[in-house]
């Protein structure tokens, strides 16, 4: 048996190598161990990763085409609720109040809700469409008519869609929310002006289509 000697205090010890080499292997041993429950931890948080990422890239389940559902009879409480907020306007201000709540605010037949990793979008055929960063951060947008508007777009925490709208004087948000079957889709919308003695509330309706 082959001996390795050191001296302390006088005296010869003796390691066995073969004893060194047990010490070494149950090091090693623990190591590789080690190594290995390490790299089991970096694989689960690896596809962790990969699944919170192959999430956030799935569209949520909000975005799609509808078309309106509404029928008459929305359109109508449409025109109730404006005819509520105007009687309470001097009169010669009603009419272009009337009319330009109105004319803005009708149903279009079409309606896409775009979502992206960094961007809803709102289309409405023939209408402008309105584009903002996910996330609920500010961007500056021009209507037709030439004002411009600070707009918001986010999902909350429900499942639902808000966008808002902040200009001169006036601010209005569309809260799109989608039935738990997935089917329809009410949007639900809030306008306020300094020219208007009241807050402006209706809603529409529209059915999902492929």
């Amino acid at each position: 048996m082959d001996l390795r000697t050191s001296r302390r205090g006088g005296a010869a010890r003796a390691w066995p190598t073969r004893a060194r080499a047990a010490v070494l292997v149950t090091a090693c041993a623990a190591s590789a161990c080690v190594t290995e429950a390490s790299g089991a931890a970096l694989a689960e948080v690896a596809e962790g990763s990969a699944a919170a990422s192959e999430a956030e890239a799935a569209p949520p389940r909000i975005a799609g085409r509808y078309q309106y559902v509404g029928g008459e009879s929305e359109r109508q409480a449409l025109l109730a609720a404006i005819e509520d907020v105007v009687k309470e306007m001097i009169f010669l201000a009603r009419p272009i109040a009337r009319r330009r709540l109105r004319d803005s605010n009708q149903p279009s037949d079409e309606l896409r809700l775009e979502v992206s990793a960094t961007q809803i979008t709102i289309v409405r055929p023939g209408r402008p469409t309105v584009a903002a960063r996910r996330d609920g951060s500010t961007v500056v947008w021009q209507s037709p008519e030439g004002d411009e508007f600070k707009v918001k777009h986010r999902l909350g925490a429900d499942g639902s869609l808000i966008q808002e709208f902040v200009g001169d004087g006036n601010r209005s948000s569309n809260v799109f929310k989608l039935a738990s079957d997935g089917s329809l889709l009410t949007v639900h919308t809030t306008i306020s002006a300094d020219a208007l003695p009241k807050v402006l509330r209706f809603q529409m309706t529209y059915r999902r289509v492929p």
